[in-house]
């Protein structure tokens, strides 16, 4: 994977840019006197399982039978996957899991697809072809989720959580996830059950499950945190089957997979992504530019990893992000309106008043940061060239900058 390249004067960087469309990268030129430090992830070092390895582990589930054998004698069958700000390609997955119901003698018009997307917006046609593949949307129906109708209460949470899921995945008798397990703000990671809570959960559960956690709970992985037991807990109550859950590099490829009993699968795959996503950190930069990549439409992510690596005054945070749909709507989070929001919107804070803010992007979105109150003060640019002639007049001497392929991903 490339990293800080030297062509005459120059240094290049190159950035992988709009995983789920053009996929192509981002090219950028420094000044050979800059110091360019490239923040790598963990998992970069890790080669991706090749379609064999894959096939093996789906094959060797722990935890539980074969899909093949859990679905003999079942008549309804739901395959969950996870939205469009997951980086999950999930169409050679869902292959090999129809592939096992068809052997078991399921039907097609027996199985459906259905996007876990909590309190999201929904998705269109081209989105479930980016996530699933051609031939699954044109054989199989692909449903949003609902957070506001069709769900069933299914019980309580042992901390009182009151969970009403998604009715169509309540009536089937056989219940299959599809995955990836990524840093995750709440939860520390996403992944495991948590495609089901809050994924295919009703809007009070949602809103519930989120305003429940303490501001010293806030990110912490497994039993330390109350919401993963929440979590396991839910699994159960729904009747989650089997789980698909995959491990990424910052380019979106495979680098591990875990497959089988929902929970068991998720505490195996929380212990390898505490490693996997741990990057390289180097703190007090006068520029860090940070890419949004694989989680594009929820790009304020990386922004938060690249105002840590600057120093405390006069530091200059780039965020490079194209997303060419914008950010994911949030119908509990984000704003509607200059006067209305989500049940849990607030203006949440000002960005840090000693530093600057230049969102890279040819696609600019007046409502991409709507979290924050001082929206007047970020600076667009839409060409590397503009960007780097702004570094330039501001900073001088020796400038020393940090690189993230991806701060949506990465953890520190």
């Amino acid at each position: 994977m490339a990293e800080v390249k030297r062509k005459g004067n120059e240094q290049i960087v190159l950035l992988p840019r709009e995983f789920w469309d053009r996929r192509d990268e981002w090219l950028l030129k420094f000044p050979e006197s800059w110091k360019i430090r490239f923040c790598r992830m963990a998992g970069d070092n890790l080669f991706s399982l090749t379609p064999r390895h894959i096939k093996e582990r789906l094959e060797k589930p722990v935890g539980c039978p074969p899909i093949c054998q859990m679905a003999r004698g079942k008549k309804e069958v739901a395959i969950v996957v996870d939205d469009m700000t997951r980086p999950t390609r999930a169409a050679s997955l869902a292959s090999y899991v129809l592939e096992e119901l068809r052997k078991a003698g399921i039907k097609e018009h027996n199985i459906r697809f259905l996007v876990s997307l909590g309190s999201h917006g929904a998705h269109g046609q081209d989105d479930f072809r980016k996530k699933l593949g051609d031939d699954v949307v044109e054989n199989y129906g692909v449903y949003n989720h609902n957070c506001y109708e069709n769900c069933d209460y299914v019980g309580r949470t042992e901390r009182g959580i009151p969970l009403k899921v998604n009715t169509e995945f309540m009536r089937c008798d056989l219940k299959i996830a599809i995955g990836a397990i990524l840093p995750h703000l709440y939860v520390g990671y996403s992944g495991g059950g948590k495609i089901v809570l809050p994924g295919l959960s009703h809007i009070d559960t949602i809103d519930l499950f989120h305003s429940s956690l303490l501001p010293d709970q806030k990110g912490k992985a497994g039993d330390s945190n109350p919401l993963c037991k929440d979590i396991e807990e839910a699994v159960a109550l729904v009747g989650l089957d089997f789980k698909i859950d995959v491990l990424v590099n910052t380019r979106g490829e495979i680098i591990d997979l875990y497959a089988g009993e929902p929970n068991t699968v998720y505490r195996m795959g929380i212990r390898q992504a505490s490693r996997i996503y741990k990057s390289e950190f180097y703190p007090d930069q006068d520029v860090a530019v940070v890419n949004a990549y694989l989680k594009a439409n929820e790009a304020d992510i990386a922004m938060l990893l690249g105002f840590r690596s600057l120093k405390k005054k006069g530091g200059t945070c780039i965020l490079v992000m194209n997303a060419p749909k914008g950010q994911m709507p949030h119908y509990l989070m984000r704003s509607f309106g200059k006067f209305t929001g989500g049940r849990q919107w607030v203006t949440r804070s000002r960005l840090p008043e000693e530093t600057e803010l230049i969102v890279l992007s040819e696609y600019k979105d007046m409502t991409s940061f709507d979290s924050f109150d001082s929206e007047e003060r970020i600076l667009w640019m839409k060409r590397w060239e503009n960007v780097l002639e702004h570094l330039k007049a501001k900073h001088k001497g020796k400038v020393n900058v940090g690189v993230y392929p991806d701060g949506t991903i990465q953890y520190v």
